[in-house]
């Protein structure tokens, strides 16, 4: 004989027959609605008592709290952990703990993933939002905050630039302050010839991703995403904006082997680059290093389906300082079978 079901048994399967059938399931929300609705109209009109208010408000912490757990249980369910063992754990995160902050991700994240993805090095490249704040930005708060005291001691009246700057000479006595005006602007632009500048310079393809700008001679630039990056192109008034063929490839690649000839690239053991080999090139990683600028060992990708992949067999040889033509930034994974991304190499002539 079946077991009886419960009441609470029997609401559940009820509310998931419910659900199935759209029309029913919308009609009872509409009617749970007007059933809430009339609750607090019929409360407003007789008033609810305090201590009812914080009973309610005390179940709501309640059920918000529950639910809070329950998500974190299942997203912690849900992780695979990469270590079976705690000192397999321990060892992997005093290893990782040398050049990543004091995180609790850490342990559950980052630790983890190297286990998973057979990461060999860890690189973070950040862009801050905001600059330190250096002694000109300190000046500057000082003044405002001492305009905005006399502001509300009703010892002044700001309603104009000019009253501003009137107020902060009395107050501040050291630091001299000019107003600058949208005519001195205007004028100040006139002088340097400022619109006929932006509309003779040459664009730059892809700036918005840039982050450091270093000027050379000769009206020449250095792009970089991000200052680290060690190995960038020059852009020049001359420079056009029409993108590079894929005839262009080896021409390009012969041009940046004669500039590392002039500026040779310092590479080290675990360094990401791409190299050149009987005309074709290759992403690899430095394994080796030798002495007096010789060259370098690297083991290469493989092209595959959609990026590139370590091979099966492992294709690790010498190669010359002079073939080996710039740093690459570390590939990133694209999927869980080892395929990974050469970002440096789909800007020269796209993906495959």
């Amino acid at each position: 004989m079946a077991k009886p079901k419960s009441p609470r048994t029997r609401m559940r399967e009820y509310r998931e027959r419910t659900k199935q059938n759209k029309q029913k399931h919308e009609e009872i929300l509409e009617k749970n609605k007007a059933r809430k609705q009339a609750e607090r109209l019929k409360e407003r009109e007789i008033g609810i008592s305090s201590e009812k208010k914080a009973h309610r408000n005390r179940l709501n912490r309640q059920r918000v709290t529950k639910c809070r757990s329950k998500k974190k249980i299942n997203f912690e369910e849900s992780e695979k952990p990469a270590f079976t063992t705690r000192s397999s754990l321990g060892r992997a995160v005093s290893r990782a703990s040398k050049s990543l902050p004091l995180s609790p991700r850490k342990k559950k994240a980052v630790v983890p993933s190297r286990e998973l993805y057979h990461l060999e090095s860890l690189t973070w490249h950040f862009f801050a939002t905001s600059h330190g704040k250096g002694a000109v930005d300190g000046i500057g708060g000082t003044v405002k905050r001492n305009v905005w005291m006399e502001t509300l001691s009703r010892r002044a009246v700001i309603n104009s630039l000019e009253d501003f700057c009137e107020v902060a000479r009395k107050k501040e006595q050291h630091v001299e302050v000019i107003a600058v005006t949208a005519a001195s602007i205007k004028s100040c632009s006139a002088d340097i010839s400022l619109e006929e500048s932006f509309a003779s310079s040459t664009a730059v393809k892809g700036i918005k991703k840039m982050h450091y700008v270093t000027a050379l001679q000769d009206g020449k630039i250095i792009c970089k995403e991000y200052t680290r990056q060690e190995c960038n192109d020059d852009v020049s008034q001359q420079d056009s904006e029409t993108d590079e063929s894929d005839s262009d490839l080896d021409k390009w690649y012969d041009d940046r082997c004669q500039q590392v000839a002039l500026h040779p690239v310092h590479i080290n053991v675990e360094d990401f680059v791409i190299c050149k080999y009987e005309g074709a090139v290759f992403p690899g990683q430095v394994t080796a290093v030798y002495p007096e600028g010789k060259g370098a060992r690297i083991k290469v990708f493989e092209k595959c389906a959609g990026g590139w992949r370590w091979p099966k067999h492992v294709d690790e040889i010498d190669y010359l300082k002079k073939d080996i033509i710039q740093h690459i930034k570390f590939p990133q994974p694209i999927n869980n079978h080892g395929t990974y991304r050469i970002i440096e190499l789909e800007s020269r002539w796209g993906t495959d």
